[in-house]
């Protein structure tokens, strides 16, 4: 859990009383992270940088500063960045970007540039307008957002030309500027960054994010994704593996059951590992579906790309399959309230939908996030 206590603290500079948020959280690479560290659900963002209302210093700890600080501030760049309020962004996301990066312009003065770095990505994070607490308008993130972010790469490369490190973890580095590099563009750019973390060895979650990296920038993708996202395209990738893999041998495991035991049966195990839920009148063919739903919420086009990684001859139900798991609900259970895809499409921009629990079908935008559970003819 996150806490923040505020107190009076002295400004550096002119020494008036400012009020002052101490943050108990730590940046670090874990589940709940978008692949550049930003927690999800991280609220408290605005409130890491304070601003002095009598003399505009802007600092993470408003009574601290170094010995070039006051002659800094007084500097044309820092006060035009001060009032440098944009009208794509609301009074507020505006101010605590301008605070960042001020506070930036300050680390970078006095040769703490990996400090600088974070203020200018925290400024990208404040532009990205993910929170209850900034504007969410997308023209932020295509001009804003990109701007923080070329920034923060900036002095990131300052930090590392230096010999400073700006992140704890082996490759972590590498980690963070493959995001800066591909979300604004620079695809070109990701994979030697990547390959070198890989080359240094690092813990598995860092490993899953480099690849993820290279995956998402041959797609040219420039959105802001999670090390969730991260984690479960590895998952997909070794079951997918591991699926051609046993094809084959399924195959036989299916020959060799009917042969034995004659035919498959509603509520057993099927070839593929599912669940059983609808079996022809000689047991020979049928429907298995999987026995959890696929991790996160997803869109319609995203729940069919993941269901069909699951492995060969994996889908997203059809709408008609889809009402088969509710009628078989008593043989598959653990589904939750949400609703849920099916693969049939109304037409380019809607879906059907269906609560598996109560039975409703309703159609949704594809682009709105959903349950999905694969299932697999045999």
């Amino acid at each position: 859990m996150t806490m923040i206590f505020t107190y009076t603290a002295e400004c550096f500079i002119c020494s008036e009383p400012c009020e002052q948020d101490d943050i108990a959280s730590i940046t670090q690479f874990d589940t709940s992270c978008n692949l550049d560290t930003r927690q999800i659900g991280f609220d408290v963002i605005p409130n890491s940088i304070t601003r002095c209302q009598n003399c505009g210093y802007c600092a993470t700890q408003i009574s601290q500063g170094y010995d070039i600080t006051k002659e800094t501030i007084r500097s044309e760049k820092y006060l035009l960045q001060l009032i440098n309020n944009s009208e794509k962004m609301s009074w507020f996301a505006s101010y605590q970007t301008n605070s960042f990066l001020c506070s930036a312009i300050i680390q970078e003065e006095a040769g703490n540039y990996s400090d600088a770095g974070w203020s200018a990505l925290s400024a990208a994070w404040i532009c990205d307008g993910e929170g209850d607490l900034w504007d969410r308008r997308s023209e932020t993130k295509s001009e804003g957002s990109i701007s923080c972010r070329k920034r923060a790469m900036e002095l990131f490369l300052l930090a590392r030309a230096k010999g400073d490190s700006f992140s704890q973890e082996i490759a972590g580095e590498e980690a963070i500027l493959a995001d800066l590099y591909r979300i604004c563009g620079q695809f070109e750019k990701v994979k030697p960054v990547c390959d070198a973390g890989m080359a240094k060895d690092p813990i598995e979650l860092v490993k899953h994010v480099l690849t993820y990296q290279i995956i998402l920038a041959s797609r040219k993708d420039t959105d802001c994704h999670t090390i969730d996202q991260a984690i479960e395209h590895a998952e997909l990738t070794r079951r997918n593996i591991e699926s051609k893999i046993s094809y084959r041998f399924l195959t036989f495991v299916k020959f060799l059951y009917l042969r034995l035991w004659g035919k498959f049966e509603l509520g057993t195990k099927g070839p593929g590992g599912g669940i059983i839920i609808k079996v022809n009148a000689s047991g020979s063919r049928g429907l298995e579906v999987q026995p959890d739903d696929c991790k996160m919420l997803l869109s319609w086009p995203d729940a069919r790309k993941t269901c069909k990684n699951y492995g060969r001859g994996w889908r997203l139900p059809t709408k008609d399959e889809l009402n088969l798991l509710h009628e078989n609900i008593s043989i598959v259970d653990g589904y939750t309230n949400n609703a849920y895809w099916s693969s049939s499409a109304i037409n380019k921009s809607h879906a059907w939908g269906q609560y598996i629990k109560d039975g409703f079908q309703y159609t949704n935008i594809k682009k709105d996030r959903l349950r999905a559970r694969a299932v697999r003819s045999f």
